[in-house]
């Protein structure tokens, strides 16, 4: 039977199983219909006999359908993938014929791929991998809050209290709630002490992780609270107890009580917080250990941590309505201290709750990420550059395939199956090398929650991104080398590679641009940092020494406290070339601090609320010692005797609560209203406290003689090294009843707060660096094989009677304008990125030095990579030039 002309079309771009099994069962059926017609039958009575004797004819034409799609199916894929492998073994080939440019390319991508990969493997642990958890996704976080102060999104997740745990216990939506509290512990080993840290946790800890410990547990008479046990970390146990196989009913000395060892975790149990978790003690025995009887009861006391796993079928916003209506149940019993509390219940999807850190993670995570997108995007757009130059010396051998018959589309796969090639090798040199930042990060002390890994995440995405790279940057090369005219490649010569000059300037440019903007950004960071470093601070670091005390107890104990201040300080203070010393909670830029709720009568609050301001308690000299000026009034000396309690506001707090009036004399209640009352003795000038790119907050000193703190600050204008040595061992005889923890000069306290921003300022310098030398080498490549494809005309222009001067500045003019133009778009891409990190920058946005820095940085390397090429093209013979081809 004759076929249409459209179906014969079709069969052009393959089969089609369903018209020829209709075509063959239409033949078959049609002939046995003209057979029954030749013995007598009509053509109706034929054709239904012939359609009786086939049966049911649509259900067999379907299965027949069927079994010849499946077999084109399998014909096609099997043609594909026959066709990629040998794409990928005439890639291998190529790749071994040219060695020198295998391993450059290798390298170069295996540079950019492992940069981002390495970012990712920490973000990955930081941020994506779950909690060390059975059935992570059940886990949430609990938090209540004073739900007067939520002037911040982060003020919605403060701590809650024992007893607001053991009634949040009781929700039927909950499968569990386990609750920890951190806790420094002073262990005495082998003759000697140490600090661990440690956790206060409940019984159903364990229980509710889904990780209970691989040795032993609690026993009852430590649930009930009768005898102290501790489970110690798979860690402690092999390092610190030798992995003694009679660990189980061992004591330890803890903050000088005897504790039991009742268990050891897990091996693999990395915990589910970021930090290095040592000891864990059941909450029963939190009043002895802590020297807090009323931990279990208060409900002020909010230093708990609360972490549940929903019930089956619970959702986080039912189990966060749920313990609401518990917590208005509270507020009814005990309104002095729930009266205002909210509740907010979050999934704990990471180890670092973004809840509580991501404004100061995300974007910091951001910046580093991005960074090194834009040096894989340089490293790629490299390695794009050489496979145009390399696509372009076969053009003829591309050109006779195409006039050959071959398709452009097999000749582009071809081609990027050879980038494809180099960029999966890249990975596997890439995820060989992460696998040693597991161990490294153990050995620097990173806890193993943080601790990267190469897991199938980190390795799908190294390999995805080695995949995209592969295609992205060897896409554009092939298309261009392809879609040229076959003619007139062949009929080129070797020399003629105009034509493709336009497009390496582009890629030499967008690696130029891109380098701009990781240099202004470095810059601007750079800057800021400088800055920060010449923040007046608002009190004098050189001279001052800290000293951090800790009690081995681990208990707070005033009588420890006076006597550390009578004995201590007066010690210190006959030390030669020490002129002030004083005692307080906390050194500026060493620590968080606390906030303490203040009533402050002159100060009307909404809703009559006392505020919650940044607080420190101080002996007398505090300030002097800092030299932070007393503006008005005076602060305690150490002849002052303690009678009412004496207070200094600095001069934010004075203006923030007292506007234009005098706060000295005025009477403040501490802890609220209702609270302790307290004397503004003083008004000190402002100081940053708590960090450098801050500016000072509301702070006021409680001051009393004896009770101080344990920290000890001293001022001296001696040799620091040699006061050092001797408040050391001052510090560390028997007589003082508390252990030394610390003794650092401020100005290494100071370093010591900018170390995060030390951090990410040297990253992105080392990027941009790299950036700027594969960018030259780049800018190098192209001038060079430009250069080399107008040898006929440079000789031409020598032979005509130009001077090599002018065929210099033709070639390094070249290198220039396109430095130019790159330097314009990478500026003004710098500069809007500038205005995106504002909130990180010190007063560095857009600075006219950054940028101007950057344009001389880029001039320099522009003419670094572009003179050598000069140079070679003004040593060539005039006729050597004229005979080039």
């Amino acid at each position: 039977m004759s076929e249409p002309i459209w179906r014969r079309l079709r069969r052009l771009y393959g089969p089609d199983p369903r018209a020829d099994v209709r075509d063959e069962f239409a033949f078959h059926l049609e002939e046995r219909t003209e057979a029954l017609m030749a013995t007598g039958l009509s053509e109706t009575e034929a054709r239904a006999r012939a359609l009786e004797r086939f049966g049911n004819l649509a259900e067999a034409e379907a299965a027949c359908s069927g079994v010849g799609r499946r077999r084109v199916r399998r014909l096609r894929w099997g043609e594909m993938l026959g066709g990629l492998v040998q794409d990928f073994r005439y890639a291998a080939h190529g790749i071994r014929r040219a060695p020198g440019f295998a391993l450059a390319a290798i390298l170069t991508i295996a540079l950019g791929i492992g940069g981002n990969t390495a970012v990712f493997s920490l973000l990955n642990a930081l941020l994506l991998q779950p909690l060390d958890a059975a059935d992570p996704d059940a886990l949430v976080r609990v938090y209540t809050s004073e739900g007067r102060e939520l002037r911040t999104p982060a003020d919605r997740f403060g701590g809650s209290s024992y007893a607001d745990y053991a009634d949040f216990a009781s929700s039927g939506l909950l499968a569990g709630l386990a609750a920890q509290m951190p806790f420094g512990t002073i262990v005495q080993l082998d003759g000697g002490t140490a600090r661990f840290e440690a956790r206060v946790v409940s019984e159903n800890y364990f229980d509710v992780l889904g990780r209970r410990p691989a040795v032993g547990g609690w026993r009852p008479e430590a649930k009930r609270g009768r005898a102290l046990e501790a489970i110690v970390s798979h860690d402690f146990w092999t390092t610190r107890l030798a992995g003694a196989s009679d660990v189980l009913g061992r004591t330890l000395v803890v903050n000088g009580k005897l504790v039991q060892i009742a268990g050891v975790t897990g091996k693999e149990f990395a915990g589910v917080e970021t930090s290095t978790v040592s000891l864990y003690f059941p909450f029963t025995s939190a009043p002895v250990l802590t020297g807090r009887p009323g931990i279990l009861t208060d409900r002020g006391d909010r230093s708990l941590r609360l972490l549940g796993r929903l019930a089956s079928g619970a959702t986080a916003e039912a189990a966060e309505r749920d313990l609401t209506a518990i917590m208005r149940t509270i507020a009814v019993e005990s309104p002095s201290s729930n009266a205002n509390r909210v509740v907010s219940v979050r999934h704990a999807t990471s180890i670092v709750p973004l809840e509580l850190a991501g404004d100061a993670i995300l974007p910091t995570a951001a910046l580093v990420f991005g960074a090194t997108l834009a040096m894989l995007a340089i490293a790629g757009v490299n390695v794009a550059a050489v496979l145009l130059a390399r696509t372009i010396r076969r053009r003829r051998e591309l050109a006779v395939r195409l006039s050959l018959g071959a398709s452009p589309v097999r000749l582009v796969r071809q081609l990027v199956s050879e980038s494809v090639l180099l960029a999966l090798a890249a990975s596997v040199l890439v995820v060989l090398l992460l696998s040693y930042l597991t161990p490294i990060a153990a050995r620097i002390g990173v806890p193993k929650s943080m601790q990267p890994e190469v897991d199938l995440t980190v390795l799908a995405y190294a390999i995805a991104m080695a995949l995209g790279a592969g295609l992205l940057f060897a896409l554009a090369p092939a298309l261009i080398t392809v879609r040229s005219d076959v003619v007139a490649a062949l009929r080129a010569g070797e020399a003629d590679s105009r034509p493709r000059a336009r497009a390496q300037r582009v890629l030499v440019g967008a690696q130029l641009a891109l380098s701009m903007l990781l240099l202004i950004i470095s810059g601007a960071l750079l800057q800021s940092l400088a800055r920060q470093r010449s923040i007046d601070p608002g009190f004098v670091p050189a001279g001052l020494i800290v000293a951090e005390l800790v009690d081995p107890a681990g208990v707070v104990d005033h009588a420890r406290e006076r006597a550390f201040t009578d004995v201590a300080v007066k010690r210190i203070a006959a030390i030669p070339g020490v002129t002030s010393v004083t005692v307080a909670s906390m050194a500026p830029l060493t620590g968080d601090g606390m906030r303490s709720s203040i009533h402050i009568p002159e100060h009307a609050e909404a809703g009559g609320e006392s505020p919650e301001i940044a607080a420190v308690t101080a002996a007398p000299d505090f300030f002097a010692t800092l030299r932070i000026p007393i503006v008005r009034g005076r602060e305690l000396t150490w002849t002052d005797g303690d009678t009412l309690a004496k207070v200094v506001v600095n001069a934010s707090m004075a203006r923030r609560y007292w506007g234009t009036r005098d706060p000295v004399g005025s009477v403040v209640e501490l802890g609220g209203r209702g609270g302790t009352a307290a004397e503004v003795i003083g008004v000190a000038a402002d100081a940053r406290f708590y960090t450098l790119d801050q500016p000072p907050v509301p702070l006021y000193a409680i001051q009393r003689r004896a009770r101080g703190g344990t920290t000890l600050v001293i001022r001296t204008d001696a040799n620091r090294d040699v006061v050092l040595g001797m408040a050391r061992a001052a510090l560390t005889r028997s007589d003082i009843p508390l252990a030394l923890a610390s003794l650092r000069t401020m100005d290494d306290i100071l370093e010591s707060s900018l170390l995060v921003s030390r951090a990410i300022t040297s990253t992105l310098m080392a990027i941009g660096a790299l950036a700027v030398l594969l960018a030259t080498i780049g800018l190098y490549g192209v001038v060079s094989y430009i250069t080399a494809g107008r040898t006929k005309e440079f000789g031409i222009r020598l032979a005509l009677g130009a001077s090599r001067t002018s065929i210099s500045r033709l070639v390094i003019g070249f290198g220039l304008r396109t430095t130019l133009i790159s330097g314009v778009l990478g500026t003004a891409a710098g500069l809007g990125a500038l205005r995106a990190l504002d909130g990180m920058l010190l007063g560095a946005r857009g600075s006219l030095a950054v940028v101007t820095a950057v344009w001389v940085a880029l001039g320099t390397v522009t003419l670094v990579a572009c003179t050598l090429p000069a140079r070679r093209a003004t040593a060539i013979p005039p006729a050597s030039a004229l005979r080039a081809e």
